[in-house]
């Protein structure tokens, strides 16, 4: 009964996402997706936000990023999204997919209970109540009150796996691990309803909580073909995140040196882990440090986010230390000299100009006319003066 894509849609596939990762198709019916990185908020273009009841806590994800999935405790833990009219939206097609793993450490079940989402928050079940939902046990897989399946056994082996529930075109289909195990014709719709979304718990008809962890849960208002469950569940791109990427640096610096010590003190605030999640120790690897004594000019500090696994990551600002006020330089008045009868030229020992260096190191070098005590010819000569390597200040 299974179905694979061809070897040649699986080599493209392949590459567009080693190329790119998997990216939910936000334009072609995605309602909801929830990275379960240590909240409830939907990163989707709808914005339907969770509220995580106790019983929920950050866990390890199937990359072991520490805090990249959620953890339900299967007694009282789960998440409520209000109800929303995009979800009008969802009553002859629908995909619910994610990443699911089961505790070992949690309490036998004969039945296997794997409830990953219902919209509904009554005890009551009918057509209304849920609107949909994604519940399986060891030999069953339920849509909704009206579509609930028996299906071949199967056990959810240890380890992460992922799982999806599509409907579309009068068919309903289970897949593990990008491998559909079950399809079932129906041809009914799903009646909406104004009750809210629980992720991790199933209240209609008996109450089921799910005890696991779960990631990267999408809901769409479509049926995703087989090949786009496939590569959703061949999903490597997130094997070198890290947490650490939200290290956050204060943002640039000016500040302003007094004279004459010619440095200024500046005073900056540690970065901050947007999401500190795990032990991460932050070093700084360049530049003065918070309250030091900065020179005139630019400066980068750097600062470095490690973990024990060795994974680390790097943010920096500048600081910008300018002069308390430019250089100024003064040169002597213009003067008219009278040469003796019968001579071209006459000698002039002119007073240096007077170099305001404020708090930059600058030599003054004469870059136009006659040098100090020089005979100067009869006609107007120009005498220039600079600072060091003829650059700013200047005057003639």
């Amino acid at each position: 009964m299974n179905s694979f894509p061809s070897s040649g849609c699986i080599a493209l596939c392949m590459f567009i996402f080693q190329l790119f990762g998997w990216i939910p198709l936000w334009g072609q019916g995605l309602v909801a997706l929830y990275k379960m990185d240590q909240n409830a908020n939907d990163s989707g273009p709808n914005h339907l936000h969770g509220e995580m009841f106790p019983g929920v806590s950050p866990t390890a994800d199937r990359f072991d990023n520490p805090c990249g999935a959620l953890h339900f405790d299967g007694s009282n833990g789960y998440i409520r999204v209000p109800d929303n009219p995009i979800f009008d939206k969802i009553n002859d097609a629908l995909t619910i997919m994610c990443w699911v793993r089961r505790d070992p450490a949690c309490p036998p079940d004969p039945l296997g209970w794997i409830s990953i989402c219902c919209k509904s928050d009554l005890s009551i079940e009918n057509d209304q109540s849920p609107q949909f939902r994604f519940q399986t046990t060891y030999g069953t897989v339920s849509l909704s009150t009206q579509f609930t399946e028996p299906t071949p056994p199967q056990v959810l082996p240890a380890g992460w796996h992922h799982l999806a529930l599509t409907l579309g075109s009068g068919m309903v289909r289970y897949f593990m691990d990008g491998n559909m195990v079950f399809q079932y014709a129906h041809h009914g719709h799903l009646v909406t309803n104004d009750l809210p979304l629980e992720i991790g718990r199933d209240l209609p008809g008996e109450l089921e909580y799910f005890c696991g962890d779960l990631d990267e849960l999408n809901i769409f208002s479509r049926a995703l073909d087989e090949s786009e469950i496939w590569i959703a569940a061949q999903d490597v791109h997130g094997s070198a995140s890290s947490s650490l990427q939200a290290l956050r640096c204060p943002t640039d610096i000016a500040g302003i040196a007094k004279f004459p010590d010619c440095r200024a003190k500046v005073l900056f605030a540690d970065p901050i882990m947007t999401d500190p999640c795990g032990k991460v120790t932050i070093s700084q690897e360049l530049g003065p440090k918070s309250g030091e004594l900065f020179e005139i000019g630019e400066h980068r500090v750097l600062f470095k986010a490690e973990k024990p696994d060795g994974s680390t990551a790097f943010c920096s600002f500048k600081v910008r230390v300018n002069n308390p006020h430019q250089p100024r330089l003064t040169c002597p008045r213009d003067t008219v000299l009278h040469a003796k009868p019968g001579l071209n030229s006459a000698p002039y020992d002119f007073p240096q100009p007077l170099l305001d260096m404020s708090c930059l190191n600058l030599s003054l070098t004469q870059t136009a006319g006659p040098s100090h005590g020089e005979e100067f010819p009869i006609g107007k000569s120009l005498v220039a003066f600079a600072g060091t390597s003829g650059g700013t200040p200047k005057c003639e």
